[in-house]
């Protein structure tokens, strides 16, 4: 049972601290100015008891990847790193669209060298994330760990094990907003690169 930031100070102070203490039939009128009309369905999910409609996610993602095959092999590693920086902004968008982090906050890239040869590597970082700098960033170190100037065919770019981030229970609140809201600059770099019209940062070009 999850509650928010701002109910459960309120439980606390009239001496409700574990689930344990909501399911008590003695505490229900306590908890009922805090809940309202929603009080006897926390005090039931709190017994074990939800008559909620089961609900089946159809579209529950455990991953959210691109890749790219290019028309021709290539070894020019800037052109590389500026599709890894696309791929890493196409990732990014479906992941915030869908609010969704990486859990244990795996990337992971796919180097493809022809039908039989091919490479992948993945990296643990430290925070949740579906933050496109944090992704591309990630991707480069990946790359330039395992490739060595061979012709690639295909790259691409993983978050894996995603979950959706409004039911996370980690130490920062869980209703962080830098894992949903989009400065309005980055949202219109990302609509321009989802249609085909690649812009990069400046901070970006000064790190070239």
């Amino acid at each position: 049972m999850v509650l928010g930031k701002k109910t459960a100070p309120k439980l606390i102070n009239i001496g409700i601290n574990t689930i344990g203490d909501l399911a008590k039939y003695e505490n229900y009128e306590k908890i009922r100015p805090i809940f309202g009309r929603n009080a006897m369905i926390y005090y039931q999910r709190a017994n074990g008891k939800d008559y909620s409609k089961l609900h089946i996610d159809k579209d529950n993602p455990k991953s959210i990847g691109h890749s790219i095959t290019f028309e021709n092999d290539s070894h020019d590693e800037t052109y590389i790193h500026s599709v890894f920086y696309q791929l890493s902004q196409k990732v990014s968008m479906r992941a915030k669209e869908k609010h969704l982090v990486s859990r244990s906050s795996s990337i992971s890239i796919t180097l493809k060298y022809d039908l039989n040869h091919n490479k992948s590597k993945q990296m643990i970082i430290d925070d949740y994330t579906n933050d496109s700098n944090t992704i591309y960033a990630t991707a480069i170190s990946l790359f330039e760990s395992i490739y060595h100037g061979e012709d690639l065919r295909l790259i691409g770019v993983c978050l894996n094990d995603v979950v959706d981030a409004h039911h996370l229970r980690i130490q920062m609140s869980i209703n962080d907003q830098s894992l949903f809201y989009q400065d309005p600059t980055d949202k219109l770099i990302n609509e321009l690169n989802h249609e085909g019209i690649y812009v990069m940062r400046a901070s970006e070009l000064l790190k070239k």
